[in-house]
């Protein structure tokens, strides 16, 4: 991977709300992982395999989408929706977490068995795919009835970090 340098930045924001900007005027890239911050000269950004002059124009960094109804890949059906995660990372969103994939599986299968495999599947369908470079946080179980210690043990070794409840078979608290 080449090494990436930011150059002529206007405005750097932090995402940190106690201190919300910071000094800089170039970002270097390794690997993609930024590794320098700083002055252009500090940083070396300048002699990086490729640069790009950012033109005083403000640099932030990537942004979460904590509800998004992924399903599998980058698809979902119940909106007709292909590849909207690619064109998210257009937009600045560079993470998402699903709210749970079983909500807009069309002929969601109910039962205990049913959501661990959706969620589990999910779960395993982003390890490796990543569109367009997005972190996809998915894995999601629609709480349903039934399921166990053993069945959330197995799904949370499988990367099911996440649970919905209101869309199983659960009308109320219990």
């Amino acid at each position: 991977m080449a090494v990436l340098g930011l150059v002529n930045i206007g405005a750097l924001a932090t995402g940190i709300l106690t201190a919300p900007r910071l000094e800089a005027e170039a970002i270097l890239v390794d690997d993609g992982r930024i590794v320098a911050i700083g002055s252009t000269s500090t940083t070396g950004a300048a002699g990086a395999d490729v640069v790009v002059d950012c033109q005083g124009t403000t640099v932030i960094p990537g942004l979460i989408d904590s509800h998004c109804h992924v399903v599998l890949g980058d698809y979902t059906p119940r909106q007709k929706t292909v590849d909207f995660l690619d064109s998210y990372v257009h937009g600045g969103i560079t993470s998402v977490v699903s709210a749970g994939e079983g909500v807009h599986a069309p002929g969601r299968p109910h039962g205990p068995v049913a959501a661990k495999a959706l969620a589990i599947a999910a779960a395993k369908c982003f390890e490796h795919f990543h569109p367009n470079g997005m972190k996809v946080v998915a894995g999601s179980v629609v709480l349903e009835p039934g399921l166990g210690d053993e069945d959330f043990a197995e799904m949370a070794r499988h990367g099911v970090r996440h649970a919905k409840y209101g869309f199983g078979g659960y009308a109320r608290p219990q």
